[in-house]
């Protein structure tokens, strides 16, 4: 069966920024596939997603949608949107969302080996090829402004009841049970998190990025086991990163926030220099005019309250340098930034969590600054 090319140039251009994207023709149609897992869909002209079967449930007496009867019989966890349901971009964002929100939840899936040239990654530069020629892209790129998560209310008790029972109950058929507690205590109010603080953190520095999504300024939760000794399959805590500039990626400052069941982490900095940064940010520690402005950075920041660099990472200074030189502990340093440690503060079940970070980013904006100007752009 063909498939509509221009529905799937639209769900291209709101995909385009989802990790570990691919294309896969399934089912007659065209598939997105999302960390090797199927996330959406075009069959002929209409829109073919999948999501958690009580989901499907709750939305499938929604107009223009209807169970996807592929086989002949109903799908589970699978569901058709016709053109009438999709003609608006809200509406198709909000559609694919409840996709993208399954996938993402999902392990990834290891790539088959096969002999000559990968397949997925053929399939990749492909979908990458089309976004490109999308006339879609352009302006995804620029921003689609559509229906974001609700205002942040706090994390309620719930968050913490379920980080504590995901602790306790680290297993992949618990968490299948308590997905609904996962989406409503874990991943709507941390989307509101980010929808909320991003702006705050805007007017910080205003090229810092932030997406509202898994895969954004949201980890997923599945750890990735491959190369671990801890085999437990879930977080029991959540991640939020705000970074600075239009690509995400650990190249550049920003502000983390790590929340568990009994303990908050946030704060901002780089964790780890690439090869080219930490050469100049040993020589801007060294430099005594650079170095003193890093000493002055730190300063004036911990003044304001309890942050704390991390123990160097190296025993010695490095060689080139100076053994007894006055900066020597960040010297040993391979990347650099100031966390504040301690339990989740009452402001973290209210609205009032966003100022009270804010207060605290605001604090740390002298490394930030100092990172940006003599390891990032220098």
């Amino acid at each position: 069966m063909a498939y509509n090319e221009k529905l799937a140039d639209r769900i291209r251009a709101v995909l385009m920024k989802e990790a570990d994207l691919s294309e896969r023709k399934m089912f007659g149609g065209l598939c997105f596939m999302l960390g090797g897992n199927m996330c959406c869909g075009v069959l002929g002209d209409d829109l073919m997603l999948r999501m958690a079967p009580e989901t499907q449930v709750k939305v499938v007496g929604k107009p223009h949608a209807r169970a996807m009867d592929f086989t002949g019989r109903p799908m589970k966890g699978m569901l058709y949107v016709g053109a009438e349901g999709i003609k608006r971009a809200s509406q198709l964002q909000s559609w694919l969302q409840l996709s993208v929100d399954f996938a993402s939840a999902l392990p990834a899936k290891a790539p088959k080996a096969v002999i000559g040239k990968s397949k997925d990654a053929k399939a990749k530069r492909a979908t990458k090829a089309k976004v490109a020629a999308s006339p879609k892209a352009a302006k995804a790129k620029v921003a689609t402004k559509t229906a974001g998560p609700a205002p942040f209310v706090g994390f309620s008790a719930k968050t913490f009841r379920f980080l504590k029972a995901l602790s306790d109950n680290n297993d992949k058929a618990w968490f299948t049970d308590h997905r609904d507690d996962y989406e409503a205590a874990y991943l709507h109010p941390a989307l509101s998190f980010v929808q909320d603080m991003g702006p705050q953190l805007q007017k910080l520095s205003k090229t810092v990025s932030f997406e509202p999504r898994i895969n954004g300024s949201l980890f997923r939760i599945h750890r990735d086991v491959r190369f671990s000794k801890d085999k437990t399959p879930f977080k029991d805590h959540i991640d939020l990163w705000f970074w600075e500039g239009p690509d995400k990626g650990w190249s550049t400052p920003g502000f983390f926030l790590r929340l568990s069941a009994k303990s908050l982490i946030l704060g901002c900095g780089m964790h780890r220099f690439d090869k080219a940064q930490l050469e100049r940010y040993r020589a801007a520690v060294a430099d005594p005019k650079t170095g003193a402005a890093l000493q002055r950075a730190l300063a004036t920041a911990t003044a304001k309250g309890p942050y704390a660099l991390p123990e160097p990472t190296r025993k010695r200074v490095p060689k080139g340098y100076d053994a007894e030189h006055a900066r020597a502990d960040l010297l040993r340093q391979d990347g650099l930034h100031l966390t504040w440690t301690g339990k989740p503060p009452k402001e973290a079940k209210s609205e009032a969590f966003v100022p009270w970070c804010h207060a605290h980013y605001k604090a740390l904006m002298p490394l930030h600054r100092w990172l940006l100007k003599h390891v990032v752009s220098a």
